[in-house]
């Protein structure tokens, strides 16, 4: 069957008639109509994509997650420590409580390594921190940096961080944080700071 143009094709009607071709027109006209209120999907360059994501970024403020929240498949030590240590940056100390083993008793062991998880709020513990001869610097924390790799043990089932911490206009203090993998019910194993310990006074 040769190929028909719009223009020239008669449409059958169903009782036998046909349908005159000056309706094609307007037959184009509201199919047109139709396509235009119905939209077309919204189609973003790159550069666009990339700016309404840095948008996003910079306005939301993202909640700190918890221990019962992620397992250690999805957050290892490091990236525990990060998120951690940028909630310190901004004086926000809910993740390092949350991250935290809960503990009874004192705060300080002998060798004056802090247990995190004695305190019962993060206000309580940065209230601890601010007035501490050690670890003041951890409420005014201008930059942090890790010193490798944790050094993992015991099966690496604990590791021990290193970092460097400075407060606006001080030098850099030695920072460790101690962590272990302990069994959950919620979320399987995951990364938790047993204790976290700094050496000589604030600078």
């Amino acid at each position: 069957m040769p190929a028909l143009t719009l223009g020239v094709v008669l449409l059958l009607l169903p009782t036998g008639g046909c349908l005159h071709t000056a309706s094609i027109p307007a037959i184009r006209a509201r199919r047109d109509l139709a396509e235009r209120r119905a939209g077309t999907p919204l189609m973003l360059d790159d550069a666009e994509l990339m700016a309404s994501l840095r948008a996003r970024l910079e306005t939301d403020s993202p909640v700190p997650l918890g221990i019962d929240d992620v397992g250690a498949d999805s957050m290892g030590p490091s990236d525990v420590i990060s998120r951690v240590m940028e909630a310190m940056r901004k004086g926000d100390f809910v993740a390092l409580l949350g991250f935290s083993v809960k503990a009874d008793g004192s705060v300080e062991d002998p060798l004056g390594q802090l247990s995190v998880g004695a305190f019962g709020s993060a206000d309580e513990l940065r209230g601890f921190l601010a007035k501490h001869e050690r670890y003041s610097t951890l409420t005014k924390i201008e930059e942090w940096k890790p010193m490798g790799p944790p050094d993992m043990s015991s099966m690496s089932r604990k590791a021990a961080q290193k970092l460097l911490v400075k407060r606006d206009g001080g030098n850099w203090e030695d920072l460790f944080i101690n962590m272990q993998l302990a069994d959950s019910k919620v979320t399987g194993k995951r990364w938790l700071i047993t204790s976290i310990y700094k050496q000589g006074f604030a600078q």
